[in-house]
């Protein structure tokens, strides 16, 4: 399929196979019935909408990777020091999200990564927190972002939020600036803020901090594979956990942050440093956290609709426009406009002519056989992860 940045990203046919090579040889050659009956219209119809929202995330996830699981700092916010610093190629990743995650040494590898199954178990939990699977991605938007704390930085929880309240100012008053600017000068505004005129830092994100502080245990990790080797994302996330912290700012949000729905699924703290602060910071596996912390921020939307205004769709998580609609990129912006597009340029080019086409009309064909064609299910981020 061919990209184009204007109208999205767009995915390579190799991306969407799944160790399924023998059925993609077997349909590939075999060409769609041309006319296509309203059935199968229909059918690809409903197919490509499907295809849609799968692209998008295909798309947003390879985003996500950036922060979380390349093994370099450079578009990462770090802690070198107890206050970090933030600046224009990092603070997109600490906007539009409810929380930041701190990872302390103890949950860091040799490599000084951050624990990668701890990551893939949060992502799998929050996309299920969503109907049908299908997240809010706009401009960025996770559960948290990653914040690495390198060996000069803060160790102890009291350290982290001392960090987290510096952070949170640098990046507000960094937006601020974007803003000042783009109003003194109206018609020439700074390419910055034209970068982060959809980002913002949510009124969420200096109450509430994610602390990291152990790695996925051997024995979790055992408990957690299958005997074909296939770990398990779901049961790590049961199983590893992570601390809750209130910051005590809370000044922003529509009422008081409370532990008390999920005391009883709490964890022994187990940390010298937590010591009289247990109405302040739990401990929970990490599907209760990140439960609780999608269920506060949809409190937070629900209650401040006009602070929390949805987001426009972000073009670039878009897949590429149909054949002959390269330059209509709308269509691309809407699941609905996007699939009939395409059954638009395939009746005008003919369905396999059109890349979009081509893959719906097989699988679709495939699917009625009771086969598979570059199905549409997104595969964890490693090989050997299931959800």
């Amino acid at each position: 399929m061919s990209s184009s940045a204007a109208c999205g990203q767009g995915l390579g046919i190799t991306e969407k196979i799944h160790l399924d090579n023998d059925n993609y040889r077997k349909w590939e050659v075999i060409p769609t019935p041309e006319p296509l009956s309203p059935e199968l219209k229909a059918e690809m119809r409903a197919d490509l909408v499907e295809a849609w929202y799968y692209d998008r995330e295909v798309n947003f996830r390879g985003e996500l990777k950036i922060p979380w699981l390349l093994p370099v700092d450079h578009y990462r916010v770090i802690l070198e020091d107890e206050c970090g610093k933030v600046c224009p190629k990092n603070l997109r990743y600490l906007c539009n999200q409810p929380t930041a995650c701190y990872w302390l040494r103890s949950a860091q590898n040799i490599r000084i990564d951050m624990d990668q199954l701890t990551f893939g178990a949060m992502y799998e939990e929050w996309r299920a927190s969503y109907p049908e699977n299908r997240p809010d991605m706009e401009y960025g938007h996770f559960l948290a972002n990653p914040v690495r704390i390198t060996a000069m930085g803060p160790t102890t929880v009291s350290g982290i939020l001392e960090a987290h309240r510096s952070l949170y100012s640098q990046a507000s008053a960094l937006l601020a600036k974007f803003q000042a600017d783009a109003d003194l000068y109206p018609n020439g505004a700074s390419a910055y803020h034209d970068k982060f005129k959809h980002c913002s830092v949510t009124p969420l994100y200096p109450a509430i901090v994610l602390v990291v502080d152990r790695m996925v245990s051997e024995s979790d990790r055992a408990s957690s594979t299958r005997s074909d080797g296939y770990i398990r994302l779901g049961k790590i996330a049961q199983l590893q956990s992570a601390l809750m912290v209130r910051t005590g700012q809370e000044e922003q949000l529509s009422a008081p942050i409370s532990f008390a729905s999920i005391r009883d699924r709490s964890l022994p703290l187990d940390r010298p440093d937590t010591i009289g602060q247990e109405d302040d910071i739990i401990r929970v596996n990490i599907a209760t956290a990140v439960q609780f912390i999608t269920a506060l921020e949809k409190r937070e939307m629900s209650a401040k609709p006009d602070t929390y205004c949805r987001k426009p769709i972000q073009p670039a998580l878009c897949p590429s426009a149909p054949k002959g609609f390269e330059e209509k990129c709308e269509v691309c912006y809407s699941p609905e406009a996007w699939a009939d597009a395409n059954l638009v340029a395939a009746e005008k080019y003919g369905c396999d002519n059109n890349p979009g086409t081509w893959e719906s009309a097989r699988r679709v064909l495939a699917r009625r056989k009771g086969e598979d064609f570059l199905y549409l299910e997104q595969p964890p981020f490693r090989r050997k992860w299931v959800p």
